[in-house]
């Protein structure tokens, strides 16, 4: 078929006509329509008749004026004896004419009659269109697909040609050097000389000499690639992750109107209100499979898997175990995007055009959503790009973002760099995906999402990183900042309205491991560390409230509702927290405060629990346990408030006793090398804990001793302490 439309319409409905055409258009289709007018008589059978056997689908347009003209009559009585696919559109309210009524009547029809509907219905015309014509759609959806990719395909296509020469050469003279080799020991082992092993010696040397060259040469295939490599530009940041991309795109700070008062809003999308963000570096895609297997550890996978969004499950929490993995891997402080930030992107920053979705006013465009979606995830980059180049930010996965779930100001204050509410019990998520109708891909709709995912959202994410070269994304707080190249040795932190202290932890090298109840901290080993802050107790539970906003009660709920409750107060340690509770506490604090929180490494924790360069005691601050501990033999069967007992030589309390505290480290066994800064391994089954509890008894409180728990379990006896990094002091 020439055409895929055919449009039948009376001249005075021209202005929401053009609507429709220009929709159309916009997506692909071939549309024919007679905008300048045809005399009647051979010309109109000619030229319409032969218009309408060359398209694909018929579309009628009704209203009063239509009614009156018997054009359009008699081009649906043509379109109707081809046997064409009809598709009714009533402009206003006027009914059929007589001339139509029994041919139309048992047609479904779009209403475009209600000013309040007319978006939703201008997009189910749409979908009726494709309904009609899906092979037409499936060639348009792939001609875009195509152009979207022929500049990557084109740089593939070159490295896939240089990485086959590298190893054809490999192939051929690594081989053919062992053969020469061999043969030339043979020969020596027989002491004869003779021209042969002469020449064969002359070429393996000639052919080392040349693969050497060739190797040197084709400097991008001169080795493996590197684990962690990143190149940046003023546009872009681009990490490699074992040989995986991850591709930054740069959005340059700026104001904007968050939200909408749109008719078709819900209401937590408004009130409009304006937001200013400093600049930052938001990832082009959602992350993908290949690049969270490369970071978790996992085997790859091939094919078209590997570039298919990675969908979080049942616990949303594991997004803070990768990014924590990605930050050791990099040195650099990956985040999820606050709400602002997401939608700012999504609009397309300081290049937005104002598309309803994210790069366009047509969803079938840029998302992958519920009439195109098939049910299913689709691979990343097969959409066309928004404004700011990012793919897939209406459609495919909801994308997970940093803020807690609540309504915006009432009053539409201007805000800048919001972080979102405080306290909740949900996360933001964005961008609707494949389940969904079109209305959810809207750049300014809103949606949240349980830690657990027990709706099982179709669920994603992407990532964030400052732009250390302009304004952070993060409002700063107001403390004592440090001198020059020196630190404060005690910071107290107020902003989340709890205040706590942070001590200053010069670094050094230390022998790290010894004698304990069990043989894991051995062999002991040199370990070095750079300076850092600890907490000066561990997280309680008044400062954990003010944070989360979820209670030791609801804590302990998702434990065992029939938990016992050991010690209840806002100075006493919070417990019931796993491992992952704890990624969520200092991802959080860290966006409230403009910090860079996280848990220990264990070797940070043991070297603050030693006191740092005095070491000496067998417990943290003392050779008596009753002296600086909650233990079994004390306790009374329950956890007591922070600080009742005495200090180590560093000023920090309970390093020892009250509760288990959570490290960054999987759990594994001790290596006998020297070490600068570690993290422990890789991976694991369980991370490590330490310090002990008021249920231990006094052989398991040793500044060496090591304890490890499933990432996910929760108890009366696991809590928690902050480690801040020196660069939030910069």
């Amino acid at each position: 078929m020439e055409y895929d439309v055919f449009i039948s319409y009376s001249r005075s409905d021209v202005k929401h006509i053009d609507k429709f055409v220009e929709r159309l258009e916009e997506m692909g289709f071939r549309v024919w329509i007679d905008r300048k007018g045809i005399e009647s008589g051979d010309s109109f059978k000619r030229v319409i008749v032969n218009a309408i056997e060359n398209s694909a689908v018929f579309v009628f347009f009704n209203s009063v004026s239509s009614r009156k003209s018997p054009w359009t009559t008699k081009e649906l009585g043509v379109a109707i004896n081809m046997s064409k696919p009809i598709i009714p559109v009533k402009i206003d309210k006027a009914p059929y004419s007589k001339e139509v009524f029994f041919d139309l009547i048992n047609l479904d029809y779009v209403d475009y009659s209600d000013p309040v509907t007319r978006e939703t219905m201008m997009d189910k015309f749409v979908n009726v269109v494709i309904s009609k014509l899906p092979e037409r759609w499936e060639e348009i959806m792939a001609e875009k697909r195509a152009q979207n990719k022929d500049a990557d395909s084109t740089a593939l296509e070159l490295a896939k040609k240089r990485r086959r020469r590298k190893e054809i050469l490999l192939c051929v003279l690594l081989p053919f050097v062992g053969i020469n080799l061999a043969y030339m020991s043979f020969r020596n082992k027989k002491k004869e000389k003779c021209a042969r092993q002469l020449l064969f010696s002359s070429l393996g040397f000639l052919w080392l000499v040349i693969a050497l060259i060739l190797l040197f040469t084709f400097k991008p295939f001169t080795s493996l690639p590197s684990l962690v490599t990143n190149d940046r530009t003023d546009d872009e940041w681009t990490f490699s992750i074992r040989g995986i991309p991850l591709e930054m795109k740069h959005v340059e700070g700026g104001t904007f109107l968050m939200g909408s008062d749109d008719d078709v809003a819900d209401g937590d999308e408004g009130p409009v209100h304006q937001v200013t963000l400093g600049s930052y570096y938001i990832q082009e895609t959602e992350v993908t499979v290949s690049l969270w297997r490369a970071v978790m550890e996992k085997k790859r996978v091939w094919g078209k898997k590997r570039n298919l969004p990675y969908e979080l499950e049942e616990d949303v929490s594991q997004v803070h175990d990768f990014i924590s993995r990605l930050n050791r891997l990099t040195g650099m402080n990956f985040r999820l995007p606050t709400e602002a930030e997401w939608e700012y992107a999504a609009r397309g920053g300081k290049k937005s055009k104002g598309f309803k979705y994210s790069g366009s006013n047509s969803v079938y465009d840029v998302a992958w959503f519920k009439e195109n979606g098939m049910k299913r995830p689709h691979r990343v980059k097969e959409m066309l790009r928004n404004e700011l180049g990012l793919y897939d930010m209406s459609g495919n996965l909801w994308e997970l973002c940093g803020d807690l779930y609540g309504p915006y100001d009432r009053d539409a204050k201007p805000e800048i760099n919001p972080v979102g509410p405080q306290q909740g019990a949900e996360s933001v998520m964005r961008g609707g995906s494949y389940r969904n109708r079109e209305y959810f891909c809207r750049v300014s709709y809103r949606n949240s999402v349980e830690t657990e995912n027990d709706n099982g959202y179709p669920l994603g994410f992407r990532l964030v990183l400052n732009d250390d070269r302009g304004t952070t994304t993060l409002k700063t707080v107001t403390s004592a900042k440090k001198p020059a190249k020196s630190f404060v040795n005690e910071l107290t932190i107020e902003d989340v309205g709890v205040p706590f202290k942070m001590i200053f932890v010069e670094g050094a090298t230390f022998d790290m491991g010894g004698e304990s109840d069990a043989d894991d901290a051995l062999p002991v080993h040199k370990v070095t560390l750079d300076s850092y802050y600890i907490a000066e107790t561990e997280v309680t539970q008044a400062l954990w409230e003010a944070v989360m906003g979820t209670t030791l009660e609801e804590m302990r709920d998702k434990s065992d509702p029939n938990g016992e409750m050991k010690g209840v107060g806002p100075n006493y340690p919070m417990y019931y927290l796993n491992w992952y509770d704890c990624q969520d506490f200092v991802t959080r604090l860290s966006d409230l405060t403009g910090r860079h929180f996280q848990l220990p490494t264990e070797a940070q924790w043991e070297f603050a629990a030693r006191g740092g360069r005095t070491r000496g005691y067998k417990y943290a601050g003392s050779n008596k346990l009753d002296d600086v501990a909650w233990y079994q033999d004390n306790s009374e069967g329950t956890a007591h408030p922070v600080k009742q007992k005495a200090a180590n030589s560093l000023g920090l309390y309970d390093m020892n006793g009250n509760v288990w505290e959570w490290c960054s480290d999987w759990y594994g066994d001790y290596e006998a090398y020297q070490q600068v800064n570690p993290t422990g391994p890789e991976t694991g089954d369980f991370h490590v804990l330490r310090g002990a509890s008021w249920n231990s008894i006094l052989e398991r409180h040793g500044v060496a001793n090591r304890n490890n728990h499933h990432t996910d379990y929760r108890h009366s006896r696991f809590g928690m302490r902050l480690v801040m990094t020196l660069d939030s002091e910069d």
